[in-house]
Parts: structure tokens; C-alpha cells; sequence
């Protein structure tokens, strides 16, 4: 059997593509744009990224600086707060060696500050001469030496000064002072002060008061040469206008240096661990008294306000009657 094959010529086929005339132009803007819109997406990315990154480190490390301000710092100053948290360097790991750390505390309403423990583990010593944690308060100064003094572990019923209970120091101004030898160290403590305030503020008594000094003294002033220009514009015989003017300007005189004493505020130091000589409240170097108090004529010491103590005498004997508002803390 054979096969039998028909033989053709076949083809030959020439395909041409007819180009647009824009053709490359468009290509080359298609890619472009596709690949600016990759490149800027890519890089509005990459940029945020970096900065929610940064903007988030930033963020953390104010916060790790804040939270570091109050908290396990070697002593600082707090003036106006009303609660403040302190704890022992390296706390609740052992506080250093050699240490002496003070903290103040400031506040002008303040009538006192109370201390309340958390944690409390300082090296124990019967006088706690090794290492210790003390206050001072603006009226409550150590009567004798040791007093106001702490150490030991608040867990042992056998460590006698250790801080266990919270305790409350009147006054305006508060210093604590942790002091730690070359020796034996311990876990230290954690404490939250708080300011009792007054419910009226004897600063802002004592401004109301200066300005209504200020402004008795500047009427005064203003009736008196009101007067006295009244008086010369009179048309009075000018020998008695002279010896008048010269009386008045005596008496003026007198007046205006009376007048300067009573206006000279007395200054003190309330940090030279006599309270600046003030009997009550020390702050700005200014002393200042309580409610139904008022400060003395040597600005430094508090005298009872009229009428709110007072005195009857008998033959059984003497009996002495106070108001209850001029008794701090009762």
C-alpha cells in the first residue's frame, strides 16, 4: 500500500504593525508615573514609618524621663505640689553606699504634710547612726538629737524605728533627709507624701491684706494732698500759709516715715534651721500665721487675733478660753 501526497506551494506571510505615532511617549508616561506613584508611596511610607518610629521613641523616653523626675532620684525639690510619690535609689534593689539625699518639699497653703509608708527596709542601728531617714518640718524641729530619726526593717516587730505608720508634720515646709555609711545596705523604702492644705490660705490672707493696705494708704494720700491743695488755693495770709506748710510738711514727714516702718516687711531665712525666727509659717523669706492669728509688730512672731483667747481670773484660779479656729490640727 502506498500513500499518495498532493505537493502545494505553501505561503509566505509578512505582518507589519503599524505603530501609533505616540506609542512611546504614552509607554514612557504609563512607566513613569507608575513609577513615581510606586516610588513616593513607597517613600511616604517609609517615611512615616520612620517618623511614628521616632515620634514613639521620642515619646517613650520623655515618658521614662518623667516617670525617673520623682522617683528613685538621690533628694529634689517639690514646690506647690500637693502629692508627691519618693523612693530610695535603686529601689526595691539595695540603695547605694556613702549617700546623702535630700528632698524638699513646699507648699505656701500647706498646715502640714503627712508621711505614709509603702515599703520601709533601712540598716538597722539602735540610734540608727548608719544609715537612716529623718524630717524636718518648718515647725517641727528634733528636740533632742536622734528624734524624728528612722531605721530598720517595718516587717520586724524587733526594729523599733522603723517607719511603720503614717505620720504628719505641721507647718508649710517639709525636708527629708536620707543619709546611708560605707557599710551594709538594704532594700530602702518607698513613701507617698501628701499636703494637708488650709481651707483658707494664709498667703492669700496676708495679700488681701497688703492690698488693702496699698489701698487704704493710696486714698489717704490722695485725700491728704487734696486738702492741702485746697488749703493753699484759699487765698490765706501767705505768713500763716508758711508756718501751716511747714507744719504740714513736718507732720507729712512724720507721717510718711511712720508709714515706711509699718510698710517694711521683715525678711528671714527659712532654711537657717530656725525657721527664719518665724513662730508659725516661713515661705519666700516672708513669715506669715495661721488663720485667727496675726503676725506681731516684729513680723516674725503669731499673736491670737482679738478676742479669740481670753483670760478670766478667780479666787479657785485662772481659766483660759481659746477659739477653736486659732488651734491648728484640732
Amino acid at each position: 500500500m502506498s500513500d499518495n501526497y498532493d505537493t502545494y506551494g505553501g505561503f509566505e506571510i509578512t505582518i507589519t504593525a503599524n505603530l501609533y505615532e505616540t506609542c512611546d511617549s504614552a509607554g514612557d508616561s504609563a512607566g513613569d508615573s507608575a513609577g513615581d506613584s510606586a516610588g513616593d508611596s513607597a517613600g511616604d511610607s517609609a517615611g512615616d514609618s520612620a517618623g511614628d518610629s521616632a515620634g514613639d521613641s521620642a515619646g517613650d523616653s520623655a515618658d521614662s524621663s518623667a516617670d525617673n523626675s520623682a522617683i528613685g532620684q538621690c533628694g529634689g525639690s517639690f514646690i506647690g505640689e500637693t502629692e508627691v510619690d519618693i523612693q530610695s535609689p535603686g529601689f526595691p534593689g539595695e540603695y547605694g553606699t556613702s549617700l546623702n539625699c535630700v528632698w524638699v518639699f513646699q507648699h505656701d497653703c500647706a498646715e502640714s504634710f503627712t508621711i505614709t509608708p509603702r515599703s520601709f527596709d533601712v540598716e538597722w542601728q539602735f540610734y540608727c547612726n548608719f544609715d537612716s531617714l529623718s524630717f524636718v518640718g518648718s515647725l517641727d524641729f528634733p528636740r533632742v538629737p536622734g528624734d524624728n530619726k528612722f531605721c530598720g526593717n517595718s516587717l520586724s516587730s524587733e526594729d523599733l524605728s522603723a517607719l511603720r505608720e503614717p505620720i504628719t508634720f505641721l507647718g508649710n515646709e517639709l525636708n527629708a533627709v536620707f543619709k546611708s555609711d560605707s557599710g551594709t545596705a538594704a532594700a530602702g523604702f518607698d513613701l507617698q507624701i501628701t499636703v494637708n492644705l488650709y481651707d483658707i490660705c494664709p498667703s492669700d490672707s496676708s495679700s488681701d491684706s497688703s492690698s488693702d493696705s496699698s489701698s487704704d494708704s493710696s486714698s489717704d494720700s490722695s485725700a491728704d494732698s487734696s486738702a492741702d491743695s485746697s488749703a493753699d488755693s484759699s487765698g490765706a495770709d501767705s505768713s500763716a500759709d508758711s508756718s501751716a506748710d511747714s507744719s504740714g510738711a513736718d507732720s507729712s514727714a512724720d507721717s510718711s516715715a511712720d508709714d515706711s516702718a509699718g510698710d517694711t516687711v521683715q525678711t528671714a531665712s527659712c532654711f537657717d534651721g530656725n525657721n527664719g525666727g518665724c513662730s508659725h509659717h516661713c515661705s519666700a523669706s516672708v513669715c506669715s500665721c495661721p488663720p485667727c492669728w496675726t503676725l506681731g509688730a516684729d513680723g516674725k512672731q503669731c499673736e491670737f487675733e482679738a478676742g479669740k483667747a481670753q483670760v478670766t481670773c478667780s479666787g479657785a484660779g485662772a481659766e483660759i478660753t481659746i477659739d477653736k479656729c486659732a488651734l491648728v490640727g484640732i
